[in-house]
C-alpha cells in the first residue's frame, strides 16, 4: 500500500491547465443551455432558439477532456507507483472513489430524504438506486425505449452521464496499459463500428458511448499533434455550435455518425487549444511551460495534470 500512497501524493501536487478548465467551462455551459431550451423552449423565443442546436453535446466534449485527464492520471500515478500497474490502479480508483462516488451518494442521499418528506410513493426507490449504483445510464435507457417503468424521470436521470464516467473509470487503468499502436487501433476500430451503429436517442446505445473517451485517450497516449495550428477560445466555440447543428441533423437518422464525428472535433479542438497556450489565471510563460510538460506526457507523465 505504500505504493499506492506514494501515487496519491503525486497526483495531489499536480498542477491544472488552463486550456482545460475553459473546455470545460463552454461544455458545461453549453449543457445547461441544452436544458434551458428543453425545458422552456415553449416560453421565450431565446430559449426556443437554444433548444435549435443539439447543444447537449458539450457532454460529449467533457468525455473527450475525461479521457485526456484520466489518461494523465493513471499513467502518472503508475509511474509514482515506481510502475505498479496494480498500486497505480488502485490509488486511482481510490481517488475516483473520493472525489466522485462519496459526493455522487451524498448528493442521492439527500434527494431521498427531501423525497421521504414530501411524503410521496416509494416507487422511485429504483431511481435512486440507479444513481448511486453508477448504472443510471443503462436504467434510463430501458426506461426511454419504453422497457422498464419511468417513476421520476427529473429525478435522478441526469446521472446518467456520471454513470457513464465511472464505468470508463472502471475500465481506465486497462485501457492505459496499451501500447500506442494498440490504443489508436481500438479508439479507430470503436469510432468506425460506432458511426456506422444507429444510436437512436434515448436508446442504450446513445447513453453508453465510448467515442469521447477514447478520443481523448488516445491523444494523451500519441501526444502533441505537431502540425496542428493553435485555435483560439472563439473559435473553440464556434465549433461546439457548428457540431451541435450537424447533431441536431444527425437525430434524422445518422446519429451514430453524428457522435463519432463530434468526439472526433472535439479532439481536434482540444489539440489546438492545448497547442495554443490558454491560460487565462496564470502568466502567459508559466503556461505555455505546462503546455509544452503536457505535451511530453508519454515521456514524463507526472508532469501532466490530474482531474
Amino acid at each position: 500500500m505504500v505504493g499506492v500512497a506514494d501515487a496519491l501524493g503525486e497526483v495531489s501536487s499536480t498542477r491544472r491547465l488552463g486550456a482545460i478548465d475553459e473546455l470545460r467551462g463552454i461544455a458545461v455551459l453549453a449543457v445547461v443551455c441544452s436544458h434551458v431550451g428543453l425545458v422552456y423552449g415553449l416560453d421565450s423565443p431565446l430559449a426556443f432558439g437554444l433548444a435549435g442546436p443539439a447543444l447537449g453535446v458539450g457532454v460529449d466534449l467533457f468525455f473527450v477532456l475525461s479521457g485526456y485527464l484520466i489518461w494523465q492520471n493513471v499513467a502518472a500515478m503508475r509511474a509514482k507507483a515506481g510502475g505498479d500497474a496494480v498500486a497505480g490502479a488502485l490509488a486511482f480508483w481510490l481517488r475516483r472513489f473520493s472525489r466522485v462516488a462519496l459526493p455522487a451518494w451524498a448528493t442521492v442521499a439527500a434527494i431521498g430524504v427531501l423525497r421521504l418528506c414530501s411524503g410521496r410513493d416509494a416507487g422511485w426507490w429504483s431511481d435512486l438506486v440507479a444513481g448511486a449504483g453508477f448504472y443510471a445510464n443503462i436504467y434510463w435507457a430501458g426506461c426511454w425505449a419504453g422497457e422498464a417503468p419511468c417513476p421520476d424521470a427529473l429525478m435522478v436521470s441526469h446521472f446518467w452521464s456520471l454513470a457513464l464516467e465511472a464505468q470508463f473509470y472502471a475500465l481506465a487503468p486497462l485501457l492505459a496499459g496499451l501500447g500506442r499502436r494498440e490504443a489508436l487501433c481500438l479508439c479507430a476500430f470503436c469510432l468506425a463500428l460506432g458511426a456506422v451503429t444507429p444510436r437512436p436517442v434515448g436508446s442504450f446505445l446513445w447513453s453508453v458511448r465510448p467515442d469521447g473517451f477514447l478520443i481523448g485517450m488516445a491523444l494523451a497516449r500519441h501526444g502533441a499533434l505537431r502540425r496542428l495550428p493553435g485555435l483560439g477560445l472563439g473559435q473553440a466555440v464556434y465549433w461546439l455550435v457548428v457540431v451541435a447543428i450537424f447533431v441536431r441533423f444527425a437525430e434524422l437518422g445518422f446519429l451514430g455518425f453524428g457522435f463519432a464525428s463530434a468526439a472526433i472535433v472535439f479532439g481536434v479542438i482540444l489539440a489546438a487549444r492545448l497547442k495554443q497556450g490558454a491560460f487565462p489565471f496564470r502568466r502567459s510563460g508559466e503556461g505555455r511551460a505546462e503546455v509544452s510538460s503536457a505535451s511530453q506526457s508519454r515521456s514524463s507523465p507526472t508532469a501532466t495534470i490530474a482531474s
